[in-house]
């Protein structure tokens, strides 16, 4: 009976080590087939060098900020910039008109390079960086005017406790503009870089596309290339993609209803929402179109939605 046993055993094994394999075969031979999208290739040069990402993240936010519209306005106001990195998008927010910024991140790496960018501005006046976890905001209740947070929220660890300190930091009235991936979208992994197919978290485990990500890694040397914080510590990851928190939209959107904010506006982007905006084409007009109406339905909202952009107002009673 033992030597049945065992025998079942390295069977069960042998069959689980071939499917793996099988997976990593097919996740490869998908990576071939489809080509680097045009905004990854640009997200690939950004995380090579810190001047190339600071002024990534400039054209980013002045990209990003058409979806806030009508609530975008900063004009006299004190910001606080919740995941700052290399500090690329802080000047738009002076030249949009606020009065101050803080910027905070949780990597004090990202924040030398951030000062060095904004002292070489001459902005140095006007802002200021302060390393913490945005779990834990080091500022009393009602500090700010509006708190922006750019694709951010998706690599907090306790990302619930850092929606309870938006509300706390913020001043009743205040708007906070959030703008984030669901995990199930599309990118969601984001291993775009060595893993070019969409949605491949639908298809296999976050170990198999980590041992694929290595493998393409192993080719492209791109690790090695990268500025320190975009890098992938491909061997001390538990078989778990690193970074993020594997929010979903209904539990994000939950945890914001949870924390007292009135939701002055909620956008939720389909796939390919940037490309097939741009286009003066009527077919790609009538397949956003339809897109948008697919992100109204909960079954495929999750994968269908590429970002959520919040505009969140902190209700005046709070002043009492």
């Amino acid at each position: 009976m033992m030597a049945i046993h065992l025998s079942s055993g390295l069977s069960q094994q042998t069959e689980i080590n071939y499917m793996s394999k099988l997976g990593e075969y097919i996740a490869l031979k998908l990576n071939h087939v489809f080509p680097t999208l045009t905004i990854h290739n640009n997200l690939e040069v950004a995380k090579r060098n810190i001047t190339e990402n600071q002024k990534w993240a400039y054209d980013e936010i002045k990209r990003i900020v058409p979806a806030f519209e009508p609530y975008w306005n900063l004009r006299k106001k004190n910001i606080l910039d919740i995941g700052t990195g290399l500090g690329g998008k802080l000047p738009y927010y002076i030249e949009s008109g606020a009065k101050s910024v803080i910027g905070v991140d949780i990597n004090l790496q990202n924040l030398r390079a951030a000062y060095d960018h904004i002292r070489a501005s001459g902005l140095s006046s006007v802002i200021q960086l302060v390393q913490c976890d945005a779990a834990r905001l080091p500022f009393p209740d009602n500090s700010f005017d509006s708190i922006i947070s750019i694709n951010v929220f998706e690599h907090i660890e306790k990302v619930d406790y850092a929606v309870r300190e938006v509300y706390r930091v913020i001043k009743p009235g205040g708007l906070a503009l959030l703008h984030l991936p669901p995990y199930y979208s599309a990118w969601g992994p984001h291993l775009e870089n060595w893993i070019h197919f969409p949605w491949p978290h639908l298809l296999f485990s976050e170990k198999t596309l980590m041992r694929v990500a290595a493998i393409e890694d192993r080719k492209k040397h791109l690790n090695d290339q990268f500025i320190e914080s975009a890098r992938i510590d491909w061997q001390h990851n538990n078989n778990r993609i690193p970074g993020i928190n594997h929010v979903t939209l209904q539990h994000f959107h939950q945890m914001v209803l949870k924390s007292g904010f009135f939701i002055l506006q909620l956008k939720l982007l389909p796939t390919g929402y940037d490309f097939l905006n741009s286009s003066n084409s009527v077919y790609k007009k009538l397949l956003l179109q339809i897109l948008i109406q697919a992100t109204n339905i909960p079954i495929l909202q999750e994968v269908i939605v590429t970002k959520m952009v919040y505009v969140l107002q902190k209700r005046l009673q709070e002043i009492n």
